[in-house]
């Protein structure tokens, strides 16, 4: 065989090379014209077999007009094959390139030597020869000119719908390349003059004329001048360096130290193939090329190692990762070392990729693929090409989870930067106005204002697993927070809560990670590695759906449950987040396109009596099953089945079969369970709140099932115009009765100083947690302890210690008004969110007419009442003493004189005459033994210790002596008033002794200095009526009035 085909090489099915084969390929070469003709893009070189029926595209070095339909050998050649690519073409230098009946001679030879001649001839008929620095003084339009230089761009190819193929190239003297003319090539046939065109090169051309540029393109300014090149008077030749100096005139050259558009040209050799489809390749010294927006770049036929390339008109700029990160796409998709800096050189709409030399190798081997087309990137400019790669290897790297990651890197993008893709119509004024201003380098990212020093900070995201280590150690070395102001009896153990914030403003990143809803009716916050319980306190009224979520900022939150009086060495700990509503933002949706549902504005919850969808498309879309309006009317907890087997929560509720003709209106008490999987659903309903339920309704208290049921959220319909796929419509009628409906009334807590309601009456109440601990029966002991510990560990149901009530004091905003509510959760889950400082509503509380120890009645929260945390973040009081201007005397109090308008809070202008009693000792953090000589007396490792406080003293108005009942460190510290260098020596003394207690009774000198600095001046005592102590019998001494303080001030700080 002297020679082979394209046929040939096609049923080679692999890579081969002349070197291998020994012989030449016959065939035609030809310039496709357009976007149309074939699947190849316009303007590539193919070669095709002499019948016509088979064709390779082809990259070559460069290509001439004259030597087009002949028919040709090729004698060096490479033949790419790559199924995993998909890839097919041949690559050739054109100096190897012959007649068929003559290879004595190549053709590039033959037509530089028809171009000598040519040029040679013109002299005689047009002796006249300008530079394009000249033809910018003296030419007019409309005028042909004759002009010879050096080509210093060229533009793509355009093929505009309703225009005809365009392209352009700018032509400079040798000695000032910034004195350019654009010469304008404006028809079809004109395409097969594009290849011959190499930059650095020198032409000649014949009879062009100048015309205004805004006669191309309105967007061009009028005085700047195009030359047009006519297909008939028109022509162009290649000449040699020698001839361009010969007939231009001599001056001296102008050396500019840069490029004036901040570009730069170079040579180099390809050693990586990174990324076909983006251009994606490593050259030496490890830098990055971007060959992505070049017009000279085609995917379908890639560069390969050991190709040596020609750059002109490409911008160097420095990426680096945003506080010193390590970046997912440099580092661990492009396997490129670390550096505190990478260089990438990228391509514009100017730039121009030539080929100097083909590798003597036929391998194609790249490092990565994108698994998108290359097409869904266009109009990207090159740092929010670099942004969205950065974010899709991250999510390919951290988050697999996710269902379209490039999808979702676009969008995270765009959310980071607020970018936008560039307009395809204004490629040709990007090419035409590029000096003023390269739109691929787009400010929004640049971090410099030089070109020359362009430098692009990527930014990625945070994940739960990449913050958790750092909210769990900022937790560990934080103190115990319990309580806010006061601390509970000796009956009381402060729950020991620790807590961390994440937010972007001090880590720089947002957290990325998926929201979803589990069985058990839990919302997790996860990634691939770890996953997390997360309260959205502060919810709004729209549904909370699931999908992937960027955390602006998360609350970490864990809590010890497994510790009592008792020593234990073993500990049940809860972890959690919690972020509020406005901190979250939702990215993308998960999983499947859902039904949508709207409904006229404002929905009654009165007087309805049926639902229908009059659009038969609609009721098509509806088909699969039967639907429900669903109106919710209560809630009820998780809680635990008899069978301890499963969770589950009772839903009240009526219902309204969807299309029904009649009145259909039935009520039911649904049953979500985690057994079916339908308790998945519950953190995003609300009573009082229409949904749609998907599924048959058989049963009053029916169990439902995920598999067959599902709830959508209803839309207001704010105007007609929604298409039939986009929504369902519903429609309802009035009727004149009224469904009573139980009372939403929710309390504050100064309405319930004087409620007199019965132990079976249940309300609401709302507040600001200020003491958090449990309760936990004398006589309980370890029984059960073992069995739920285990309950809480599977189900999070109960406190971890059997016979265990949590207990919360909630207080008024802005006030010192508080009540005291016990939590029986033997069965029901424990609830995420309460902390201090959190504002909650607790819905269906009892309330008790015992007083409590506290001399106080009390609320009792069970298996029937709900917890809603309405936000996390402490309310912004300026004094929560501010609203108590008046001040009562110790008198009011006299027993039998005090009445109803005495309860409440009251200011007490007094001082202190004597320390009745004073106890405090250091209480390990984990086990709550004694903390002494500086260590847990129960060998705990844990330094973390919390002081326990309680005081009572005798204070004096001038009217009548009374007593005051002090609790809390903070608290005895302000009644003590001790700066914060004596409260932190006076707590180090603690620590050492493990206790101190004293009576008056004892003299114990060593405190009396402590206790003369509060008996000196006033201050102000917050309080509420507890008892008055009694007399001793045969004495005429009044009873003292007993009460509890609440807040400590001085005199002089509540003056401000």
């Amino acid at each position: 065989m002297n020679s082979l085909t394209v046929e040939d090489l096609l049923l080679l099915g692999h890579s081969t090379t002349s070197s291998i084969e020994q012989v030449g390929l016959i065939g035609r070469l030809s310039i496709v014209p357009d976007d149309k003709t074939c699947g190849n893009r316009m303007g590539t070189i193919l070669f095709t077999d002499l019948d016509g029926e088979y064709s390779l595209p082809c990259n070559v070095d460069i290509m001439r007009k004259e030597i087009l339909h002949c028919q040709v050998m090729i004698t060096c050649w490479n033949y790419i094959s790559c199924s995993e690519t998909d890839v097919s073409y041949l690559e050739f230098s054109l100096k190897h390139v012959y007649r068929i009946d003559d290879t004595t001679l190549s053709l590039l030879e033959e037509c530089l030597q028809l171009d000598d001649q040519k040029f040679t001839d013109s002299l005689i008929c047009n002796p006249s020869l300008v530079t394009p620095d000249q033809l910018l003084q003296t030419a007019s339009v409309g005028e042909s000119v004759h002009v010879l230089g050096k080509v210093t761009a060229i533009s793509r190819l355009y093929d505009q719908p309703d225009c005809p193929v365009t392209f352009f190239i700018q032509l400079a003297p040798e000695e000032d390349l910034s004195a350019s003319i654009t010469i304008f090539f404006k028809e079809i046939s004109l395409v097969e003059y594009y290849p011959m065109f190499r930059i650095g090169c020198f032409y000649a051309f014949q009879h062009i004329h100048s015309t205004p540029a805004s006669s191309i393109l309105d967007t061009l300014e009028q005085n700047v001048p195009v030359f047009i090149y006519d297909n008939i008077m028109s022509s162009v030749q290649m000449i040699s360096t020698y001839h361009y100096r010969t007939y231009s005139p001599t001056r001296p050259p102008i050396i500019h130290s840069e490029a004036l558009d901040g570009t730069i040209s170079i040579d180099c050799q390809i050693k990586r193939v990174v990324d076909i489809s983006l251009g994606i390749y490593e050259i030496e010294n490890g830098e990055i090329i971007c060959l992505f927006n070049t017009p000279k770049y085609d995917r379908a036929r890639p560069f390969r190692v050991s190709t040596l390339l020609r750059l002109d008109h490409v911008h160097k700029i420095h990426v680096q990762p945003e506080d010193g990160a390590d970046s997912y796409l440099f580092q661990h998709l492009w396997e490129i070392s670390l550096r505190p800096s990478y260089s990438v050189i990228v391509a514009c709409y100017k730039s121009h990729v030539q080929i100097n030399c083909f590798p003597d190798h036929c391998e194609l081997m790249q490092t990565t693929r994108w698994p998108f087309s290359a097409n869904e990137l266009l109009y990207m400019n090159t740092p929010r090409l670099l942004h969205v790669m950065e974010i899709f290897a991250f999510l390919k790297t951290e988050l697999k989870i996710v269902l379209e990651p490039f999808k979702l890197a676009c969008s995270l993008e765009h959310h980071l930067f607020r970018s936008v893709g560039s307009a395809y119509e204004n490629h040709i004024v990007k090419f035409l106005k590029h000096d003023a201003g390269c739109t691929i380098l787009d400010d929004v990212y640049n971090t410099k204002e030089s070109l020359n020093n362009y430098t692009i900070c990527l930014r990625s995201f945070s994940t739960l697993s990449s913050i958790l280590p750092h909210l769990q150690t900022t937790a560990k070395e934080s103190s115990p927070l319990s309580s806010i102001g006061s601390t509970g009896g000796s009956n009381f153990l402060p729950v020991p809560l620790f807590t961390a914030e994440f937010n972007e403003h001090s880590f720089g990143y947002s957290a990325l990670g998926l929201i979803l809803a589990a069985y058990d009716g839990t919302l997790y916050f996860m990634d691939d590695n770890h996953q997390m319980p997360i309260l959205i306190s502060n919810q709004a009224e729209e549904w909370l759906q699931e999908g992937l979520y960027l955390l602006k900022r998360v609350r970490y939150i864990k809590e010890d449950m497994l510790y009592s009086n008792i020593n234990e060495s073993s500990s049940v700990t809860f972890e959690h987040l919690i972020c509020a509503n406005d901190d979250i933002f939702l990215v993308e949706t998960y999983g499947h396109v859902k039904l949508t549902f709207f409904c006229r504005p404002l929905i009654s919850s009165h007087g309805i009596s049926r639902f229908s969808v009059p659009n038969e498309l609609h009721q098509q879309q509806l088909s699969d099953s039967v639907y429900h309006v669903i109106y919710i009317l209560r809630i009820y907890p998780t809680k635990l089945t008899q069978t301890n087997s499963w969770l589950e929560s009772s839903i009240d509720c009526d219902a309204y079969t969807l299309n029904y003709s009649s009145v259909n209106k039935r009520h039911y008490m649904l049953r979500l369970s985690s057994r079916k999987g339908s308790l998945k659903y519950k953190p995003r309903l609300k009573p009082d709140r229409w949904y749609i339920l998907r599924g048959p309704l058989n049963s009053y208290s029916q169990e439902l099932d995920v598999q067959e049921h599902a709830f959508y959220p209803i839309h207001i319909q704010v105007e007609d115009g929604f298409g039939p796929s986009s929504c369902i419509k519903l429609y309802y009628s009035e009727i004149a009765t009224e469904t009573p409906r139980l009372s939403n009334v929710i309390h504050d807590i100064s309405e319930l100083v004087n409620v007199q309601a019965g132990p079976s009456n249940r309300i609401s109440v709302k507040g600001i947690i200020v003491d958090k601990s449990f309760q936990i029966e004398r006589d309980t002991g370890l029984t059960g302890t073992e069995n739920a510990a285990a309950m809480f560990g599977k189900f999070k149901v109960g406190t971890g210690v059997s016979k265990r009530k949590l207990y919360v004091r909630l207080r008024q905003p802005y006030t010192l008004e508080t009540v005291g509510i016990y939590l029986d959760l033997d069965r029901v889950r424990y609830p995420l969110g309460l902390i201090p400082g959190a504002y909650v509503i607790i819905k269906h509380v009892t309330l008790k007419k015992i007083g409590d120890i506290r001399g106080k009645t009390f609320y009792k929260a069970d298996k029937h009442s709900t917890v809603e945390v309405v936000n996390t973040n402490s309310l912004r009081e300026p004094s929560v003493t501010s609203s108590y201007k008046t001040t009562t005397s110790l008198s009011c109090f006299v027993p039998y004189e005090c009445n109803d308008h005495m309860h409440g809070v009251h200011r007490i202008l007094c001082s202190i005459t004597n320390i009745v009693k004073f106890y405090t000792t250091a209480r390990c953090t984990r086990c709550r033994s004694v903390y002494k000589e500086n260590e847990c007396t129960n060998c705990h490792t844990d330094p973390g210790y919390v002081l326990f406080a309680n005081a009572e003293v005798d204070i004096s108005d001038g009217t009548i002596p009374g007593t005051v009942c002090v609790e809390g460190e903070r608290l005895v510290f302000r009644m003590l008033q001790l700066n914060q260098e004596s409260q932190e020596c006076f707590k180090q003394y603690v620590a050492k002794h493990g206790m101190i207690s004293y009576t008056s009774s004892n003299d114990q000198k060593e405190l009396q200095s402590i206790f003369y600095n509060a008996k000196k001046g006033s201050i102000f005592i917050y309080c509420e009526h507890m008892s008055e102590e009694r007399a001793a019998q045969n004495t005429l001494e009044r009873p003292k009035p007993k009460l509890r303080a609440l807040e400590i001030e001085s005199v002089d700080y509540a003056a401000k």
